[in-house]
């Protein structure tokens, strides 16, 4: 009996929910869940295409399955963590950023307060600014297009835009960026923010003197909620359309 096209769509969605479960294994969710946030950027690498076909940028492809076939309500917020941390990188920083750096420092101050403690709660990424609302404190050029930030466009500093960094680190270093840690003992699905306290020193009068700053966490538990969203939203996508998802993976026998 022929296929129909319904079926041939459930079976895509089926075979990728088994690729889901295989990567989120038991065994793949050990050292801080870095391999199971591999093969499940892997596999939203494969959702994109079936996503936007006619997109040859994988990069652009892979952020704009993010916005379109995600329920990431944040994937547009700048990381105001990440944002400081660039500027304070950059030698010789233009004066042209002036503005957006005091702007960032006076922000990342008063929404990320450094502490003394060894714990403090978690903070939630609706503490960072939209996109349009850095971009009114970031420079631009004459045709109206912003500055780059050394390397950087505004774009690269968004949530979507670090993920795609963080997908790229798990690819090209199979590491993980940054110093944060997530729970090893529940699954949390929304990205936040940790303190890190590090022991700088012991006074005999005050005990252990702390350094603490900020890391940003996404956690194993989002990815899946990543890739799980993109597939539901692109197999309803493909049961509107009555066209067959299997049509844009090349399944011939030649590598090139």
């Amino acid at each position: 009996m022929t296929e129909t096209i319904e079926e041939k769509i459930e079976r895509f969605k089926d075979y990728n929910r088994t690729l889901i479960a295989a990567a989120i294994s038991k065994k793949n969710r050990r050292y801080q869940g870095l391999p199971a946030k591999l093969l499940l950027c892997s596999i939203f690498d494969s959702l994109s295409i079936a996503a936007f076909p006619n997109e040859d940028k994988v990069g652009k492809r892979y952020k704009q399955t993010i916005a379109d076939h995600t329920e990431w309500t944040d994937h547009d917020r700048v990381s105001l963590l990440q944002l400081n941390g660039v500027m304070k990188r950059i030698d010789n920083i233009s004066s042209n950023f002036e503005e957006l750096k005091n702007w960032v420092s006076v922000e990342t101050s008063k929404k990320f307060p450094s502490t003394t403690r060894m714990l403090s709660p978690n903070i939630g990424l609706n503490n960072d600014p939209f996109l349009s609302e850095v971009l009114a404190h970031w420079p631009m050029k004459a045709d109206g297009n912003p500055e780059k930030l050394g390397k950087l466009w505004p774009e690269d500093l968004t949530h979507r835009g670090l993920f795609w960094k963080y997908r790229n680190k798990l690819a090209h270093e199979f590491r993980l960026p940054g110093k944060g840690s997530q729970s090893p003992f529940r699954w949390e699905h929304e990205p936040y923010y940790q303190e890190m306290s590090t022991i700088t020193d012991v006074d005999p009068v005050n005990g252990l003197i702390f350094d603490n700053h900020w890391e940003l966490i996404y956690p194993t538990g989002f990815f899946l909620n990543i890739v799980k969203e993109s597939l539901d939203s692109i197999y309803l996508k493909y049961m509107h359309e009555k066209t067959s998802p299997f049509l844009l993976y090349d399944e011939s026998d030649l590598w090139l």
